[in-house]
Parts: C-alpha cells; structure tokens; sequence
C-alpha cells in the first residue's frame, strides 16, 4: 500500500513540476515575445524620428533659398539647330 501511495506522490509531484516547466517556457517564451516586439518599436521609432528631422531640414532649406538665376535665353534657336549634314543623311534613307 505505501508503494502506491508514493508512486501516487511522485506522480503527481512529476505532474506539478511539469505545469510549472512548461509555464515557465510559456513565460520566458512571452517576455522574448514582448523584448522583441519592444525592440521593433523602438526602432520605429528612431527611423521615423530620423525620417521626419531630415525632412523639416531639406523643407526648411528648400523654403529659405535664394530663388536661381534666370537661364539665359537670348540665343534659344541655336540650341536647336540641325546638324551639317542632316540633309544629305535624309536623302541617303
């Protein structure tokens, strides 16, 4: 009789200390879960912080610049001009 009352015991001993391994997985399991997740956020954060600083600078270095100088256009057409032989090309097609 006391040797079933002990493997009982030990049973049911076994069982607890089971519960308690896997809860103990399941808790180490969540608190990488959250260390990750807050990793991930504070990432975010940084990159969107990064992000929106380097956009207000370029925006307020775009707003206070001088405005450039007109192109010169007093000579447009020769921009556009044919080349030499442009004819002779044509007539050889």
């Amino acid at each position: 009789m006391s040797y079933v009352l002990c493997q009982l015991n030990v049973g049911v001993v076994g069982q607890m200390a089971a519960a308690e391994a896997s809860e103990s997985a399941f808790t180490k399991a969540w608190q990488l879960y959250l260390l990750v997740l807050l990793l991930v956020i504070i990432l975010l954060v940084a990159v969107i912080g990064f992000g929106l600083l380097r956009s207000t600078r370029r925006l307020k270095e775009h707003i206070t610049r001088e405005p450039a100088d007109p192109t010169d256009a007093s000579d447009v057409w020769a921009m556009h001009k044919l080349p030499d032989d442009y004819d002779e090309e044509r007539q050889e097609e």
